[in-house]
């Protein structure tokens, strides 16, 4: 007995009606004559997009804090720090949801320890990067403090790289381990 034969061959159990093919409703008094079937098909294994998209939220409001605290202990309050903020913020979160979310990122960087290992990373070459700036600006700048000189260096990418690589894509990281410890145990349920 197929699936459509089902309906074909009974009649509503609540008034005694004939039930036609295809039928899910009995038509005299709305009765269920059959329970109702998916119009698509659920893929097996997929996991629920309710935690992912609660540790995104996490992993983004995590970063905004981050930020906050950056930008009150770096960036002058000249009038343009939250403007200054909120573009940062947005780029920020548009890298960190390109790097959760990419197929070879989110394979690369699945769990906590793999997130710790690019907050430490991003830490050694933003230290590096500024090292750089320091030299490259001590040359160009003898005057100034190494700290300022390396600040004002005019290299290509100069200081915006290394405040690109550290704090920026340390907050990326940070939020990552956090979230990936939400991910996974999402995934252990």
């Amino acid at each position: 007995m197929g699936d459509g034969d089902f309906a074909a061959e009974s009649v509503c159990a609540g008034c005694g009606a004939r039930a036609e093919v295809g039928q899910i409703f009995c038509k005299q008094c709305s009765a269920t004559l059959r329970p109702p079937s998916p119009l698509v098909a659920s893929v097996p294994g997929s996991p629920p997009t309710r935690v992912p998209i609660l540790a995104d939220a996490i992993g983004l409001v995590l970063i905004a804090v981050q930020l906050v605290f950056v930008f009150r202990w770096l960036v002058p309050d000249d009038g343009t720090r939250f403007v200054a903020g909120v573009f940062a913020y947005v780029i920020l979160a548009a890298v960190a949801l390109r790097i959760w979310h990419g197929r070879e990122t989110s394979e690369r960087f699945s769990d906590a320890r793999d997130w710790a290992g690019v907050v430490i990373g991003s830490i050694l070459l933003g230290c590096l990067s500024f090292g750089v700036d320091i030299l490259v600006g001590s040359s160009t700048h003898p005057e100034m403090s190494p700290i300022k000189a390396g600040r004002n260096a005019g290299s290509p990418f100069g200081f915006m790289l290394t405040i690109f690589l550290c704090p920026g894509v340390t907050m990326v990281a940070v939020a990552g381990v956090i979230r990936s410890f939400l991910v996974r145990e999402n995934d252990t349920v």
